[in-house]
């Protein structure tokens, strides 16, 4: 705690340092917490490590959360999760940022009910609603890795986003059930039932069908090469996908052996197609099952 607000980066690559927002975000973040809960005191926040933001990795939500849950912890505050994902408008969207941060693990959401009048097609951070209902929530195999690569490609967000929103969306009905479909029937159980070959199917063909089939073509119209790159992933482990509106890539593999082989077969094939990529970002991770945790220092 202090007199006022402060925002310490204590570690960013140069690749983000040129982004110049992660500061000016979290102090939105905390100013909007410290206002929503009545707090008159300062405190300070120290960035210990910046994630790249709008590449898909869920950075901002991730950074809010933690800002309000800590915030909230600090001062003795009992607001929930999804309280504080309203209070820093997160989730207004897909929940899934704001879940992941609180549980892990697989999560699927409900969506919103697009009769009620305040409902429109927009980005998290231009929603004014609360996170939708979590409808499945299961853990993931720690063996099952996800091979991430990010492309050369442009970031995707603020009015350029909800712009493509507005676009396209909604999206058409029989493409909707098809996802539906594939969710319930294959996505959910293959992942309850932890048949890895099954899930990368599924994961795969909702690829090509609706919004994130836009999203994917957003990517490969940009940069064609994407394309080649997702079906040699595709081709080389047990499915292939985009993240949010990318351009972060990622197969799936069972077995950190598999997945080191992949990431060097997803360099060399980088090279090939002549992308610049540097090694940090091609990189292996698998499931958190667990969330957020706060620690305190007294």
């Amino acid at each position: 705690r202090r007199d006022d607000l402060k925002v310490v980066v204590k570690d960013m690559s140069e690749y983000d340092k040129l982004q110049g927002s992660d500061k000016s975000q979290a102090e939105l973040f905390a100013k909007k917490v410290l206002s929503a809960l009545d707090i008159e005191e300062g405190i300070e926040i120290s960035l210990r490590y910046i994630l790249p933001q709008h590449v898909g990795l869920g950075s901002t939500t991730s950074m809010g959360m933690c800002i309000g849950a800590g915030i909230n912890s600090l001062f003795g505050c009992s607001k929930s999760n999804t309280e504080i994902a309203e209070i820093i408008c997160r989730g207004g969207t897909s929940g899934i940022g704001v879940f992941g941060f609180e549980t892990g693990g697989f999560i699927v959401d409900g969506g919103h009910d697009f009769e009620k009048k305040d409902r429109e097609f927009v980005p998290s951070d231009a929603s004014r609603i609360r996170p939708p209902p979590v409808i499945t929530r299961c853990d993931l195999p720690s063996d099952w890795f996800f091979v991430c690569a990010i492309p050369p490609v442009s970031r995707m967000y603020a009015k350029r986003e909800l712009d493509f929103f507005r676009g396209k969306c909604p999206v058409n009905e029989e493409e909707t059930n098809i996802v539906s479909r594939l969710v319930l029937l294959k996505l959910i159980p293959s992942a309850i039932e932890r048949n890895i070959s099954m899930f990368g199917e599924a994961i795969t063909q909702m690829g090509g069908i609706g919004f994130k089939k836009y999203e994917v073509e957003r990517l490969c119209n940009e940069l064609p090469r994407v394309h080649d790159l997702l079906e040699f992933i595709s081709k080389n482990s047990k499915g292939s996908g985009v993240s949010s509106f990318g351009p972060l890539v990622f197969g799936i593999a069972k077995g950190y052996m598999q997945a080191s082989a992949l990431k060097e077969r997803i360099i060399n094939e980088v090279g090939r197609l002549g992308m610049e990529i540097g090694a940090e970002r091609v990189f292996i991770s698998n499931a958190d099952n667990e969330g957020a945790k706060i620690f305190k220092k007294y």
